[in-house]
C-alpha cells in the first residue's frame, strides 16, 4: 500500500501525461469548432437581434475555448519540461554516490 505522503514520479509518466494533455487539448479545440460551425449554420437563418445575441455569444465562446486550449499547451509543456527537471536532479544524485 502506498503512503499518502509519498510521490513517485518516472520520466516516461510524466512523457506520457504531457502527450495525452496536448492530445485532448488539440481534440477539444477540434470538438469545439465542429460544434460552433453546425452552431453558426443554423444561424444563417435567423435574422436580427437573436442573430446578432449569437454571434456575440459564440464568438466570445470560441475565444475562451482558444484561451482554454492555449492553457492545457502550456501545461503540457510544464509537465514535459519537470519530466526533464526530475531526470537531470536524479542523475545529479546519483553521481554523489558514484
Amino acid at each position: 500500500m502506498s503512503d499518502p505522503g509519498e510521490l513517485k514520479v518516472t520520466y516516461a509518466s510524466l512523457d506520457e501525461a504531457a502527450g495525452v494533455i496536448k492530445h485532448q487539448a488539440s481534440q477539444l479545440q477540434s470538438d469545439l469548432e465542429n460544434l460552433l460551425t453546425r452552431v453558426r449554420a443554423v444561424a444563417g437563418y435567423w435574422e436580427g437581434d437573436a442573430q446578432n445575441a449569437f454571434h456575440a455569444v459564440a464568438d466570445e465562446w470560441a475565444n475562451r475555448t482558444h484561451h482554454m486550449h492555449d492553457v492545457l499547451e502550456s501545461i503540457a509543456s510544464k509537465v514535459q519540461i519537470a519530466s526533464g527537471h526530475y531526470n537531470a536532479a536524479d542523475k545529479k544524485a546519483a553521481s554523489y554516490f558514484g
